[in-house]
C-alpha cells in the first residue's frame, strides 16, 4: 500500500533542543575536519563530515523518543447514515385521503426502510440508522418504536456528523417535522456541511381532532372566589355533535361544559368556574372526554396550578392629589370585589382625606404599630415633597413604611411628577433629581419597549402567549415618561424602557421592580399610565374579555401581595407547569448581609419526583452577575417534582431554599398534529439536499450520484526499538571510518 504522507513526532524532547544540538555537533565537526584535521584526497573526501554528522545525528535522535507517522489513504463505500424520529408524534395513524390507515407514522418508515429503494442503497454505501427523540439516540434495527418525549432535530444533526465519524456524503431524515427543542435545524442544516433528504412522513392535510390548546387562569386566586377558567380548544374533522369538557382537582369534577364539534378547523373559547376552600398551593386538570374520530386524545388533557390566597386584599392607597391615575385605579378596584382598600388624599397644611367602604372622613395617616396587620399592600400616587419642599408624609410613618417593605410587604410607586424624600428614594429603585418638574423633564410622547427579563416576568404578561404579548406591548400608543428620572440603580430589574432617551445606565427606565430587604417595589414612570384604561378589549377570546390596562393592575396587586419571607436566597422556576419534553428553567437571585447582590456562589439543585419513581438529580446553576443564578434541564418525565436548592460559600452553606412543579403529560408535538412540511423543506433546501415525497424516493435514489470516500489509515513507527535506525548509524560510521583509512588519515 503506498503511503501519501510521512510525519516526525518527538515523544521524548521538543524540537528547539534537537536544533540546537545538531547546531553545535555540526559546529565540532567542521572544526575537527577542517580546521584540527586537514583533509587529503581531493573533493571526493567532503563527504567524510557529512557521513560523521549523519550518524551524530540520528544517535541524537534516538534520545528523542522518535516516532515515524506513516498515512496510508483507502477508499470506502459512501456514508449514508439515516436518521429516524422516535418521538411520540410518531405513533400518530396515517392519515390517507378521508380515513384513517391502521399504521402509524413510525411503522410507515419500517415499511419504507425494508423496501427495495431502501435495500437498493445499502448496495451503494454504508447505512447506519440512527433514532432520534430530544437526544440521538443508539443504532436501531428493523424494528423501531415511538416513545421519546420531545424532538430536537438540530442537536441530532449535530450528533450523527459525530457519531458515524467520517465525512457524510448524504443523510435521510424521515421525521413529520414537529421540532420542539434546541438549536434551529435549518441554520445547523445550513452548517452541517452534507445534503439531507427528508422524506416526507405523515400528512400536512386536515384531520379528525379535537385539543386544548392552551388555558388560561390566574396563577394567584382567592379563597371563597368563584375563579373563571378559560379553555382554549381548537376542532377539526369531526363532523358535528358535541363533546364534553371537565374540570377537576384531585379526580374530583368542579364544573363541566358541553363544546360543539366541527367539520372545518374552528377555534373556540370554553369558561369553566371553580371556588377555591383553602389557602396554598392546587393543582387542576382540564379534560375533554374522548370524541369518536379523533388522531390523538394526547392532547385532550392539561394541568395547572394556582396559588390561593385569603379572601380579601387591602390595599394601602396615598395620593398626593387628586389625578387622572387614582381614579382610574379607584374604579378598577371597584370593580373587583377582592378588593377593599383604605384611601388617604394629601391635603395641604398637612390634613388628610380618609376614604374607605364608602366611609369618608379626615384622619391622619398611621403612625405606630405594624402596616402588615392591616394592608396586603402599599400604592403611591405622587407622593414625595410639596413645592417647598417640606416632606408632605410623617417621619414615623416613612419607618412604618421601610419596616413594612423589609419585612416582605409590597411597594407600588405610580410617578408622574413629584419629588421624592430621602427616605422614599431609598426604597425607589431608580434615581431621581430633586427640583421643580421640569429638572429631567421629557416633553414629548415615546413608545415603550419590553426588555429581555420584562419579556417573562409575570408583572408584564398581557397574554400567556408569548408572541401575542409581545404584539400587544408593541401596539400601546406613545406616553409621556415620568418627570426626574435619572436612571436605574444598581440591583434593580428594568421590564421596561423607553428607547428612544437615554440616561448613563442606558435607555431611560419605563417599569422597574427591586428587592428592600424580604419585599417588593414596582416603579411605573409612564405619566398617563391611566390611558390604558382607554384602550379596547381584546385580551380575551371568549366570555371573559380584558382591557391592558385592568390585566395589568390585576398583575401588579398579585404579584405585590405575595409575600417571598425566604430570607437573602429566592428560588422558582419559569412556571408551574410545563409540558412534556418542555425545557425546565430555574432562576435565583442571592444577596449577603447588606442585601447586595452576591456573585461568585456555588448554587446546587437536587430534584427530586414526588412518586419517588427514579432517584433524584441533581443540577448547578451559573452565575449571570448582579446576583443571579441560572440553569435548565431539556425536559422531564411527567409527574410532580420537588427541588431543593442549597447555597455554598467560602466553604460553608450559605442558605437553602426550595419549591414545586409540574410536568403533565402532554408533549408539545401534540399541539400540531399534522407533518410541518415548510421546516423540513427549509431543512433539506438548506443542506443542499431536498424534499423528498414517498412516492418520489425512488427515483431521487437511482439519480443520486455518489463517491467512494478516502479514508485515511495510520501507522506509527518507533524509531528508537527499529533494526534500521541502528543499521543506519553503523553504516555510516563505518563506511566514515573506511575512507579515512584508506587515505591515510587519523
Amino acid at each position: 500500500m503506498k503511503f501519501e504522507w510521512l510525519g516526525l513526532q518527538l515523544a521524548g524532547g521538543n524540537l528547539v533542543l534537537l536544533i540546537v544540538l545538531l547546531f553545535f555537533s555540526s559546529l565540532f565537526l567542521f572544526l575537527y575536519y577542517y580546521k584540527g584535521l586537514p583533509i587529503r584526497g581531493g573533493s571526493k573526501l567532503r563527504v567524510l563530515p557529512i557521513l560523521r554528522a549523519s550518524a551524530l545525528f540520528l544517535l541524537i535522535l534516538l534520545f528523542f523518543d522518535p516516532l515515524l507517522h506513516l498515512l496510508f489513504p483507502r477508499k470506502d463505500p459512501p456514508l449514508l447514515p439515516i436518521l429516524v424520529d422516535t418521538s411520540r408524534s410518531m405513533s400518530l395513524p396515517v392519515h390517507k385521503g378521508n380515513s384513517l390507515d391502521s399504521s402509524t407514522r413510525i411503522k410507515e418508515v419500517e415499511q419504507l426502510l425494508q423496501e427495495g429503494p431502501m435495500q437498493e442503497l445499502k448496495s451503494k454505501g454504508e447505512t447506519p440508522i440512527w433514532g432520534f427523540s430530544k437526544t440521538l439516540e443508539k443504532k436501531v434495527g428493523d424494528s423501531l418504536s415511538a416513545e421519546g418525549n420531545a424532538t430536537d432535530i438540530g442537536s441530532a444533526l449535530e450528533e450523527v456528523k459525530k457519531a458515524v465519524g467520517g465525512e457524510i456524503a448524504a443523510l435521510f431524515l424521515f421525521s413529520d417535522g414537529r421540532n420542539t427543542l434546541g438549536a434551529d435545524p435549518v441554520r445547523v442544516a445550513r452548517e452541517g456541511g452534507f445534503p439531507i433528504y427528508a422524506v416526507e412522513i405523515g400528512s400536512s392535510s386536515q384531520q379528525g381532532d379535537i385539543a386544548i390548546e392552551r388555558v388560561r387562569v390566574n396563577d394567584v386566586v382567592y379563597a371563597g372566589d368563584r375563579v373563571p377558567v378559560e379553555v382554549f380548544v381548537e376542532t377539526m374533522g369531526l363532523g358535528g355533535g358535541e363533546g364534553r369538557i371537565v374540570l377537576k382537582e384531585k379526580g374530583r369534577v368542579l364544573d363541566e361544559v358541553q363544546i360543539g364539534l366541527t367539520e372545518e378547523r374552528a377555534k373556540q373559547t370554553k369558561v369553566l368556574y371553580f371556588v377555591p376552600n383553602s389557602p396554598g398551593f392546587h393543582t387542576y386538570q382540564v379534560l375533554i372526554e374522548p370524541v369518536e374520530g379523533e388522531v390523538s386524545r394526547d392532547n385532550n388533557r392539561r394541568t395547572f396550578a394556582c396559588e390561593v390566597l385569603k379572601s380579601k386584599i387591602q390595599p394601602l392607597i396615598i395620593v398626593g392629589r387628586p389625578s387622572w391615575n387614582l381614579s382610574f385605579l379607584k374604579n378598577s378596584l371597584a370593580r373587583d370585589d377582592k378588593f377593599d382598600p383604605a384611601l388617604y388624599i394629601l391635603l395641604k397644611e398637612g390634613l388628610t382625606l380618609y376614604q374607605k367602604s364608602g366611609l369618608e372622613k379626615k384622619a391622619s395617616l398611621p403612625i405606630q404599630g405594624s402596616l402588615a396587620n392591616d394592608y396586603d399592600c402599599v400604592v403611591l400616587i405622587d407622593v414625595g415633597m410639596s413645592p417647598p419642599q417640606k416632606d408632605v408624609l410623617p417621619l414615623s410613618f416613612l419607618r412604618l413604611l421601610e419596616e413594612f417593605v423589609s419585612e416582605g410587604g409590597g411597594l407600588l410607586f405610580l410617578s408622574s411628577s413629584f419629588s421624592p424624600t430621602e427616605k422614599l428614594s431609598q426604597l425607589l429603585p431608580v434615581m431621581m433629581a430633586v427640583g421643580p418638574p421640569t429638572a429631567g423633564s421629557i416633553q414629548k410622547e415615546l413608545r415603550v419597549e419590553l426588555t429581555e427579563e420584562g419579556r417573562s416576568h409575570p408583572l408584564l404578561t398581557l397574554d400567556e402567549d408569548p408572541s401575542q404579548n409581545e404584539k400587544i406591548w408593541k401596539e400601546l400608543p406613545p406616553f409621556h415618561p415620568a418627570d426626574r428620572v435619572l436612571g436605574a440603580k444598581s440591583g434593580a430589574t428594568v421590564l421596561a424602557v423607553f428607547p428612544e432617551a437615554k440616561t448613563p445606565q442606558g435607555k431611560l427606565p419605563a417599569i422597574a421592580t427591586q428587592r428592600f430587604g424580604q419585599g417588593k417595589v414596582v416603579w411605573v414612570g409612564i405619566r398617563e399610565f391611566w390611558r390604558w384604561g382607554f384602550l379596547p378589549l381584546g385580551l380575551g377570546r371568549g366570555e371573559i374579555e380584558t382591557r391592558p390596562y385592568e390585566r395589568f393592575i390585576g398583575n401588579l396587586f398579585r404579584w405585590l401581595i405575595q409575600r417571598e419571607e425566604r430570607g437573602r436566597f429566592r428560588i422558582t422556576t419559569e412556571k408551574k407547569v410545563y409540558s412534556s419534553g418542555e425545557p425546565i428553567q430555574f432562576d435565583a437571585t442571592l444577596y449577603n448581609e447588606s442585601l447586595e447582590p452576591l456573585d461568585g456562589a456555588a448554587v446546587m439543585v437536587t430534584l427530586q419526583p414526588d412518586d419517588r419513581s427514579h432517584s433524584h438529580s441533581t443540577l448547578h446553576l451559573f452565575n449571570i452577575g448582579k446576583g443571579r443564578y441560572r440553569g435548565g434541564l431539556n425536559a422531564l418525565p411527567p409527574g410532580g417534582y420537588g427541588f431543593e436548592a442549597k447555597v455554598h460559600w467560602a466553604g460553608k452553606e450559605m442558605a437553602r431554599e426550595g419549591g414545586n412543579f409540574i410536568v403533565e403529560d402532554l408533549s408539545l408535538e401534540f399541539f400540531d398534529l399534522r407533518i410541518n412540511e415548510d421546516l423540513l423543506r427549509r431543512i433539506a433546501e438548506g443542506s443542499g439536499g431536498r424534499y423528498v415525497r414517498q412516492k418520489d424516493l425512488p427515483q431521487v435514489l437511482d439519480n443520486l450520484s455518489l463517491k467512494a470516500r478516502t479514508v485515511y489509515l495510520t501507522r506509527e513507527v518507533d524509531l528508537r526499538n527499529h533494526p534500521l535506525l541502528f543499521l543506519l548509524i553503523l553504516t555510516f560510521l563505518t563506511v566514515e571510518w573506511s575512507l579515512r583509512r584508506k587515505h591515510g588519515m587519523p
